[in-house]
């Protein structure tokens, strides 16, 4: 069967070398022969994912190329006859990944790929076509194709039939794929202590440099992190994170970039860290207020308000009026001035004992 199969192959090639299957999709076409179509389409992108017409002995081969490059691949939606009977031959021939040849080979064909992906997911067919491998590689062309319910719902059959977190977890935590993880815990992934263990070893992995550019970015990561509890989860980062928490504190005073503090859990971000680790990241950004003579955005104060009012690290600072205070109210910073008082309300004998007036 194996050296048939060989032979019938090989001439379906030499036919589609020639021109004659293209020939015989514009006949099936004209007659309006969905299932022909279908198997015309399928043979000669087999042979040729890219769709050329390699050569133009047979009379309407020309024909047949334009209306599988022009119609089909550009306004899929008058095919659709034909697009089922396509996925029908996909399925039974077991060769779905022909639909990501074709669209590696010729882009131009992306409206009917997207239909041809939308129609196997409707069937169920989303562990089929889509190993895990091929899932995470592809996730935001799949996302894109479907939308984001149909993509969760993919998300969902791959974790429950297509092992896609054994996958995982057999390679290294990437903060590349921050979105995935996070699509994953958002559906049945939240159920797999094992995943969520994998997760955190991950987060806890992480350098400076990369929780820097998360920050800087609001990214994926950020929001991943922040899908975790640091207590429930037993969720604490190591120096690593400290370090980009503290230097983004100063980045944002040195640059004065404006900052949506709205689209992020930015006060949660702090709370995963160990409490030794948390008082460090106080004095330091503390110090680095200090350090800029009044010359603090407000989206500092959005952003590390609460850290450095640590009233604890206050009181043994014998400078923080002459160095944080009294240049704000010099530099005429009367917003930072009014926040930071706004902040140590609750303890009124601080701003007292420190010779600061009630506001």
């Amino acid at each position: 069967m194996d050296r048939v199969a060989s032979t019938v192959n090989q001439r379906f090639n030499e036919l589609a070398s020639q021109g004659f299957i293209l020939n015989q999709l514009y006949h099936a076409q004209q007659s309006r022969d969905y299932k022909a179509c279908a198997w015309c389409v399928f043979v000669h992108l087999r042979r040729y994912p890219d769709a050329r017409l390699q050569a133009t002995g047979a009379p309407n081969a020309q024909a047949g190329r334009n209306f599988l490059t022009n119609q089909l691949f550009g306004n899929p939606q008058k095919h659709t006859a034909l697009t089922d009977q396509f996925v029908d031959i996909l399925e039974k021939q077991n060769e779905f990944d022909l639909i990501f040849q074709v669209l590696d080979a010729n882009p131009s064909a992306q409206p009917w790929i997207q239909e041809c992906i939308r129609e196997s997911v409707n069937r169920g067919l989303g562990p089929e076509f889509l190993p895990p491998e091929t899932f995470i590689k592809r996730r935001q062309f799949i996302m894109g194709t479907l939308g984001e319910e149909a993509y969760l719902n993919t998300v969902e059959s791959l974790i429950q039939q297509a092992d896609l977190l054994e996958h995982l977890q057999s390679e290294d935590f990437s903060p590349e794929q921050s979105d995935l993880y996070l699509d994953i815990l958002r559906t049945d992934g939240r159920r797999d202590s094992k995943f969520k263990s994998w997760c955190i070893q991950g987060l806890q992995s992480i350098d400076q440099e990369t929780w820097q550019a998360a920050l800087q970015l609001n990214s994926k990561l950020i929001e991943l992190l922040t899908e975790f509890h640091p207590d429930k989860d037993k969720l604490k980062l190591p120096l690593s994170y400290l370090d980009a928490l503290a230097w983004y504190g100063k980045e944002v005073i040195r640059s004065s970039i404006s900052i949506d503090t709205s689209a992020m859990e930015w006060e949660r971000l702090p709370r995963f860290l160990q409490p030794r680790h948390r008082k460090d990241l106080r004095r330091r950004l503390l110090d680095a207020a200090k350090e800029a003579e009044g010359e603090i955005p407000e989206s500092f104060f959005d952003l590390y308000g609460e850290e450095i009012v640590d009233l604890n690290i206050l009181r043994s600072d014998t400078r923080v009026v002459s160095n944080l205070f009294t240049p704000i109210v010099r530099k005429r910073k009367a917003r930072g001035l009014q926040r930071l008082v706004r902040l140590l309300s609750k303890s009124p004998d601080f701003l007292q004992d420190k010779g600061f007036p009630e506001f």
